[in-house]
């Protein structure tokens, strides 16, 4: 999130009313469904049986990686899952390990993967106005209470997410946390979304945060 590439992705909102300043996070992304354990994309898919039914958001990039794991990815309001997944309407979601503590899915969810399958970045703006007002001191001052901040919310959002796993565990879900050879099936099934998003996105970019995830694993 420190990175030239990110820097790029923040200065690109310069002139839209908006001031980027840094990025934060809202952790990881995680698969919760109430029919098996899913180890696999095969677990996803199915095989000999359905494919798990999976509410996601409406972004065509999240819906492409469901369909290239063989669900049936179903774009839901956030209001109503929780019912949804009670009545049988879906039989799963992702999200991170806090908001599925802090929405009960555990309730009605009674199995859960880390997947990891969407980082979650959130972004510290302010108006652009407001930053054009002030002087340039003061603009420095922000900028880095903005980056310091950051920090701070990251190392939290990662010490409440493990807590929020372990919460989910004591009530009861079943969570499976996959290792590099699982975690590399599900990275080589979805290789089809980076083929077809990248273009569209930007292949440099897109590559430039494949090498830093990349180079991060050896640190």
């Amino acid at each position: 999130m420190r990175s030239d590439a990110a820097q790029e992705m923040l200065d690109a909102f310069d002139g839209t009313g908006l001031k980027a300043l840094a990025f934060s996070e809202n952790g990881f992304r995680q698969l919760s469904n109430s029919v098996r354990e899913v180890t696999s994309p095969e677990d996803v898919a199915g095989m000999d049986v359905r494919g798990l039914s999976i509410r996601t958001m409406e972004n065509p990039v999240h819906l492409a990686i469901w369909e290239a794991l063989g669900a049936n990815p179903t774009p839901m309001a956030f209001g109503e899952l929780f019912s949804a997944m009670e009545q049988g309407v879906v039989d799963g979601q992702e999200n991170p390990w806090s908001t599925i503590l802090t929405s009960n899915f555990y309730e009605v969810q009674d199995y859960g993967s880390e997947t990891r399958h969407v980082y979650t970045p959130f972004i510290k703006m302010i108006s652009e106005r407001t930053w054009d007002s002030l002087a340039p001191e003061y603009q420095e001052l922000v900028q880095e209470a903005a980056l310091q901040a950051a920090d701070y919310e990251i190392q939290l959002s990662a010490e409440y997410d493990d807590w929020a796993r372990e919460q989910l565990e004591e009530r009861g879900m079943q969570i499976t946390r996959l290792d590099d050879e699982q975690i590399a099936a599900f990275q080589e099934a979805v290789q089809p979304v980076y083929d077809e998003w990248a273009p569209r996105i930007g292949e440099d970019l897109v590559a430039e945060f494949q090498q830093i995830a990349e180079s991060s694993k050896t640190e």
